[in-house]
């Protein structure tokens, strides 16, 4: 469902959700699996996961409008002994 230019789309399977409206935990696999670090508690899954659907609002919006900042990092890529990433919550 979620595409490789995670950069300028939104994180779609942050719309499925359990029944008390919280995130689903797989949503950590499939941010991982597009290359970002993963929420390491369930508050803070949470609050990624309402940003991506703030995102994902946004996006598909008429008009488009503007996507909030994406709360999660990319994973540190180490390229010559430097790790390349920027911050955010993890």
């Amino acid at each position: 469902m979620d595409v490789p230019d995670i950069d300028t789309t939104p994180t779609l399977s942050a719309l499925v959700t359990l029944t008390d409206d919280g995130a689903d935990p797989t949503l950590r696999l499939v941010l991982e699996g597009l290359g970002f670090e993963a929420p390491q508690t369930d508050r803070v899954l949470s609050l990624v996961c309402r940003r991506e659907v703030e995102q994902a609002h946004a996006h598909y919006a008429k008009p488009a409008q503007d996507m909030p900042p994406r709360l999660v990092p990319r994973r540190r890529a180490v390229d010559d002994g430097v790790a390349a990433g920027e911050p955010g919550l993890s």
